[in-house]
């Protein structure tokens, strides 16, 4: 249902595969949110083909803000915020920077190796996605 309705209305060139790389690149999206965003595009639909890549894209960013706003999600991918990104509560983390943060030792268990048995340690397993 979304794939005709890209490669008809939307320029030539834009495709399934240029619109999801937009929604990801731009929104951090994965691909079970840009199904759920892109689905009440099919009845947001433009009456006639969108004429260029930048229209397009204001097309996505236009359905992706109602479905953010409909859904109670705040857009804070990498582009969405700009520099402020990193600074909100919906910080995004790559996998290898998730196992770094749960497999490097603390500063007490870095530091202070003696403290350690008087310390209430756990140790955290991480099993990548």
């Amino acid at each position: 249902m979304i794939t005709p309705m890209i490669s008809s209305k939307m320029p030539s060139g834009f495709n399934i595969t240029t619109a999801r790389k937009y929604l990801t690149d731009r929104y951090g999206l994965q691909s079970g949110r840009q199904d759920s965003a892109l689905m009440p595009a099919i009845t947001m639909e433009p009456a006639a083909r969108l004429g260029s890549e930048g229209d397009a894209k204001a097309f996505l960013d236009d359905v992706v803000t109602k479905h953010a706003t409909s859904a109670g999600i705040s857009l804070s991918g990498p582009a969405a915020t700009g520099a402020a990104a990193g600074a909100s509560d919906g910080m995004m983390m790559d996998p290898p920077g998730v196992i770094r943060l749960y497999t490097q030792p603390t500063i007490v268990e870095k530091y202070s190796p003696a403290s350690g048995p008087h310390l209430e340690l756990r140790t955290i397993t991480f099993t990548p996605w």
